[in-house]
């Protein structure tokens, strides 16, 4: 199976396209995410780690259909192509945060409290 057009071959250096891939999938989980209303920082992080694995799985599925897993062209392409979509989807609603700082603060605090009513928790984490 072969696509209607070709894929450029990229010779720039292997760290450059997975520093531009990775920045990619962030900003399109970020973006995402900002899309659903998330009250905790678990949540949170639960989410983004999600939507960052699901565009990598998405990309290499992709890819393997194609027969061009080993072409870092076609990776690239995938994931711009994800991350203008999930630019639009955030610019169709409306533009919503895409991280609330009052939910860092609450974070926060219940972080700095719970770490003061257990000294123990404060000392593994202080060796973890």
């Amino acid at each position: 199976m072969s696509l209607a057009f070709d894929i450029p071959q990229f010779s720039s250096e292997p760290r450059i396209l997975f520093f531009l891939s990775a920045l990619m999938i962030v900003a399109t989980g970020l973006f995402l995410l900002s899309l659903f209303r998330v009250k905790t920082i678990p949540e949170y992080l639960v989410g983004f780690y999600l939507l960052c694995v699901a565009q990598i799985v998405l990309v290499f599925e992709a890819a393997s259909l194609c027969h061009r897993v080993n072409e870092k062209g076609f990776i690239l392409a995938g994931n711009l192509v994800l991350f203008a979509l999930s630019l639009i989807a955030w610019y169709l609603g409306k533009r919503p945060r895409l991280l609330d700082i009052n939910l860092i603060k609450s974070g926060t605090g219940r972080l700095l409290n719970t770490l003061r009513d257990n000294p123990a928790l404060s000392i593994f984490l202080f060796f973890f």
